[in-house]
Parts: C-alpha cells; sequence; structure tokens
C-alpha cells in the first residue's frame, strides 16, 4: 500500500507531466499552423519543444509507471532505449536552447549574417545537435557493458549510474551538458544586451520627443534585461542542483544517496525545465502569442479580441 506521501509526490510529477505536455504540444502546433513562423529562428523553439516533449511524454510518464508499481516493468532492452531516449532528449533540450541564443546574438548583433543563414543551414544544424546530444550518453548507455563487463543499469529500477562507475566520465559530462552551455547562454546574452543599449543610444532623437524616447529606452533596457536574466535563472536553477550533485557523487560516492528521495527531486527539478521552456521561449514571441490567440479562439469557436502589439524579447 502505497503511503500518502507517495501519492502526493506520484500525483505531482503526473501534473508536471501533463503541463510538460500540453504546453509544447500547443507550441508546436502554432509553429505547424501559422507559415510566418517556419521562416524565422523560430524553427529552433520548435526543436526544443519536440525535445522537451519528448521528456515529458516518454521520460516523466516511465519513471511515475516505475514509482508507482516499485519497479522496473520492462525488459533490460527497453530500459536502455528509455535512458537513451531520455539522456538525448535532455542534452538536445540544452543545445535547442544554446541555438535560439545563438540566433538572437546574430539577428541582433550579425544581422548580415543572420539574414545569410538559409533554412538548410538551420535544419543542419538542428541535425547536428541531435547527433552530439546522442553521442553524449548513447554509446555509453548502449555499449557499458559490453566493453566493460559492469553492466550500469540496475537490475529492478532502470537507472544509469555512471557516476558510480566513472567519476571521468560522469564529470566530463556533466561539464560539457551544463557549465559549457550556461557559459554560451551567458556570454551571448550579454552580448545581445550590449549591443542593444548602444543601438538604442545611437538613435536620433528629436528635442520634442527626448523625454518619450529616454523613458522607452528605459522600459525597454528594463524588459530586455528581465528577459533574458529569467532565462538564464530559470536554467541556472533547473540544472544546477541535479549537475553539480552528480560532479559531487563522482568524486564522493559516500557523500550523497544517489537513490534517495533527495536525488530523485533533483532529478525531477532538472525535468521541470521542459515544462517551463515553452512559456520562456514559444510565449515570450509576440507571433507565438498571436498565433496561440488565434488558436484557441478557433478551437474555443471564439473571436480573438484585439492585436498583441510587440514586445521586445
Amino acid at each position: 500500500m502505497a503511503s500518502a506521501g507517495t501519492i502526493v509526490l506520484n500525483t505531482f510529477f503526473s501534473c508536471l507531466s501533463a503541463v510538460t505536455i500540453i504546453g509544447n504540444v500547443l507550441a508546436i502546433a502554432v509553429f505547424t499552423k501559422d507559415g510566418k513562423l517556419r521562416s524565422t529562428g523560430d524553427v529552433y523553439i520548435l526543436n526544443l519543444a519536440v525535445a522537451d516533449l519528448t521528456v515529458g511524454a516518454i521520460s516523466m510518464p516511465f519513471t511515475i509507471a516505475e514509482n508507482v508499481i516499485g519497479h522496473w516493468p520492462l525488459s533490460q532492452a527497453l530500459c536502455k532505449a528509455w535512458l537513451v531516449v531520455d539522456f538525448t532528449a535532455c542534452s538536445e533540450s540544452v543545445l535547442s536552447m544554446v541555438l535560439i541564443s545563438f540566433d538572437r546574438y546574430l539577428q541582433i548583433v550579425r544581422p548580415h549574417r543572420h539574414r545569410a543563414k538559409t533554412f538548410r543551414v538551420k535544419l543542419a544544424l538542428l541535425a547536428c545537435t541531435w547527433i552530439i546530444a546522442f553521442l553524449m550518453y548513447g554509446p555509453a548507455i548502449l555499449l557499458w557493458d559490453v566493453f566493460t563487463g559492469v553492466n550500469p543499469i540496475q537490475t529492478n529500477r532502470c537507472e544509469a549510474d555512471f557516476p558510480l562507475r566513472s567519476a571521468a566520465y560522469t564529470f566530463t559530462m556533466s561539464f560539457m551538458e551544463f557549465v559549457v552551455p550556461l557559459a554560451l547562454l551567458s556570454y551571448l546574452y550579454s552580448q545581445v544586451y550590449c549591443h542593444a543599449i548602444r543601438w538604442f543610444r545611437r538613435r536620433p532623437s528629436s528635442a520634442d520627443g527626448r523625454g518619450t524616447a529616454t523613458e522607452l529606452g528605459k522600459m525597454f533596457h528594463r524588459r530586455l534585461a528581465v528577459n533574458l536574466t529569467v532565462l538564464l535563472l530559470v536554467f541556472f536553477v533547473c540544472w544546477c542542483p541535479y549537475m553539480v550533485g552528480t560532479m559531487i557523487l563522482s568524486q564522493c560516492a559516500s557523500c550523497i544517496d544517489y537513490y534517495s528521495v533527495a536525488f530523485v527531486a533533483l532529478d525531477w527539478l532538472l525535468w521541470s525545465n521542459s515544462a517551463i521552456n515553452p512559456f520562456l521561449y514559444a510565449y515570450c514571441s509576440p507571433r507565438f502569442r498571436e498565433s496561440v490567440t488565434r488558436l484557441v479562439s478557433k478551437c474555443c469557436g471564439t473571436q480573438t479580441a484585439g492585436h498583441i502589439s510587440p514586445q521586445p524579447v
């Protein structure tokens, strides 16, 4: 008989999975319905939604089922397949965020290079990120026992305990999956913000409208700074605890209980980033907000009230 705490926890996880699925499905539906979005950098947002939807529809439900049943109900082969999908989708989510930030950097700081990027180039970049995301953990999950003779997956639980098998591999992958993307995101967004400030200060303004222009500039800088800070902060808060815990565990196995409820909570905190991403990336785009409003109005049989004016992202 499951305890009340376990029931509440699994119910919360189920709600988180549902939010992740609904949010990302809506983002994908908006992209496929709106032809204007297909020719923009929002293709990266679509890719992010696909990766996050995979986390919400595959990673989360199987873990919930395992928690409810008390053990992994399927074969070891399916466990490996599930782990490959989970690790690849999480890694691709991070790489997609880096691509989005790089696209915004080119759009604002290097507009000529941004206009020169064709849709095929963008698709090629996305294909490369999926390959990289798979190579980070996929071969290790599939072939670890073949080359070492030790299966990194438990008999009754579908968990890849790399931190307990190889400190060097775990530390390196954690560094590549979190520290490097965080540094890239911080650099690219800082460049976007600094360039936006310089661009606004160079804009000519009339004497009569100087006060208004100054106020608009302050609002623009404040909103841009808040948006970029939130993007970085959410990624840091969701990913940092799990990655730091994994790095510590790889160096000191007795310092943290890898199979404890606390470490499971860190795993879910990382996954929660996939539930938040649609609201941070897709819905902060004015075109996406307009398209969502039209799509929801069409589904509900109502008319869209008004026009949503663009706001800086």
